[in-house]
């Protein structure tokens, strides 16, 4: 019998509105879709799997993908249970109902936690340990 280690990560998505549907699918539309409906459908595909998640947005808000969202996961491999694939990128809020992919340009990446550095710290040499603290 093989026991996996369970490996803590993060999944990360840089989003925008495509600037040919700016009109179609306005700012204020795409954050209330985004923080109200995506992220929570997101965090609740699969229960324990997602354990915070955090929304950043560049400063420039007219950068083409000015929207990061980190996912912190106690295990990265659950990044690829088949719950997430169910979870609906449709909803009334969007244009013609979506599907949001339809409107934006997206870059998505994930990886596991290799080391965690505080201020005035030289990092925690804890490669591939879970920082309970974040």
């Amino acid at each position: 019998m093989t026991l996996a280690i369970p490996i803590p990560g993060i999944f990360w998505a840089n989003s925008g509105v495509t600037p040919t549907f700016k009109d179609v699918l306005p700012y204020g539309t795409y954050v209330q879709w985004y923080e109200n409906v995506h992220i929570p459908d997101w965090m609740g595909a699969k229960p324990g799997a997602i354990t915070a998640a955090w929304r950043y947005q560049c400063l420039d808000s007219s950068r083409a993908m000015p929207f990061l969202v980190a996912y912190k996961y106690p295990d990265i491999s659950a990044t690829s249970a088949p719950e997430f694939k169910g979870v609906t990128l449709s909803d009334p809020l969007l244009p013609e109902g979506g599907p949001v992919t339809r409107f934006i340009q997206i870059v998505v990446m994930s990886g596991p936690h290799i080391e965690t550095w505080r201020s005035g710290s030289t990092g925690d040499d804890r490669r591939l340990e879970e920082d309970k603290s974040l």
